[in-house]
């Protein structure tokens, strides 16, 4: 997977300027981070990934939609990488591949993927009254997808499988309902990444 995404990153990918792009949608970049934004029309909905640097790659359809669109997408990229959720990702993938045999890994791995989208959709609207033009944001993603045919090896995709989006979008629709922001829940990547392998660990140990 990740030498395939590097290959499509390098041959199929254009850069965009990041700086005007950003200050154009009022979206704050990485604090300590060179943020790269790639633009490609081969892929269905924007992704992101981070090795030496963090790397947000749009569809080349979003680059001329309206501004509350872009911004959308981009809060919630920017909240992945801020959150390492690359590389909690990428563990994730190791402790599934290591514990295959066990189905709680495989449940607790699908829970994490589910809670890393609630929480970047979270950090993506400011008020309850913004999740109806943020699910418009994600409606005009899966439509271009569902005529489209994506080339890339997308880890961490703005809209992932017709589950999670469902689950996403009912979750947004109860915030909604409720007129109230949840408290986020807030832990760094690196106490992410020792909890999953620990966790990982002693259940595969209970298992054999």
């Amino acid at each position: 997977l990740c030498v395939g995404l590097l290959r499509f990153l390098k041959t199929h990918c254009e850069s965009v300027d990041a700086e005007a792009l950003l200050k154009r949608t009022g979206v704050k970049s990485l604090a300590d981070e060179n943020l790269s934004i790639l633009t490609s029309g081969r892929i269905q909905g924007p992704f992101c990934w981070q090795l030496h640097r963090p790397v947000i790659v749009l569809p080349a359809f979003l680059l001329a939609d309206d501004d509350a669109t872009l911004r959308h997408v981009l809060l919630h990229e920017v909240e992945h990488l801020r959150t390492q959720h690359p590389m909690q990702h990428f563990l994730q993938g190791v402790c599934s591949t290591v514990f295959w045999f066990h189905p709680m890994v495989w449940w607790a791995s699908q829970e994490s993927s589910l809670r890393r989208e609630y929480a970047c959709d979270e950090a993506a609207i400011d008020s309850p009254q913004e999740i109806a033009q943020y699910l418009r944001t994600l409606l005009t993603i899966i439509e271009y997808g569902a005529s489209q045919q994506d080339e890339s090896p997308t880890p961490l995709a703005f809209g992932r499988g017709k589950s999670i989006i469902a689950h996403r979008a009912r979750r947004l629709t109860e915030i909604a309902r409720n007129h109230r922001m949840p408290r986020p829940f807030e832990i760094s990547g690196t106490k992410a990444c020792c909890s999953l392998v620990c966790i990982a660990a002693f259940i595969g140990m209970i298992w054999l």
